[in-house]
């Protein structure tokens, strides 16, 4: 699964900060993992990604109520400064790998190449679970 959210920097009336664009990231994939249990997230990463500052974040949570049990959904965030806006990325997948792979969907800004979302150096460490 992919997860997109937006804020809109002008609407609120001033730019997110580096903490607060962390803190985004973070709580973004806390939000959908929490859906499921109780999650289990690393601390955030800053980034570059064309020349915008982005935050990392990845986790998994093993989930309550699906069947088979025990059945352990991984996840991967990135929230990017754009201006005053920011974008919120989400990959959620029962299989690690596939979220790595997932992550590693490309965005395109004015006057950039495509990158991907969050690079091969920020992927998700595909582990047994939380």
């Amino acid at each position: 699964m992919i997860m997109l959210r937006r804020t809109d920097g002008a609407c609120i009336g001033r730019e997110i900060t580096a903490a607060e664009r962390s803190k985004a990231a973070v709580n973004f994939l806390n939000y959908w993992l929490t859906q499921l249990g109780k999650p289990d997230a690393n601390a955030a990463t800053d980034y570059d990604v064309a020349g915008h500052m982005a935050s990392a974040v990845s986790g998994a949570v093993k989930a309550e109520g699906i069947k088979p049990a025990g059945t352990v959904i991984y996840g991967a965030a990135s929230c990017v400064a754009a201006g005053k806006d920011l974008a919120c990325f989400a990959f959620l997948s029962s299989d690690c790998k596939s979220v790595v792979a997932l992550s590693a969907s490309t965005v395109k800004f004015t006057n950039s190449a495509e990158l991907p979302v969050i690079p091969s150096t920020l992927a998700p460490a595909c582990k047994t679970g939380p």
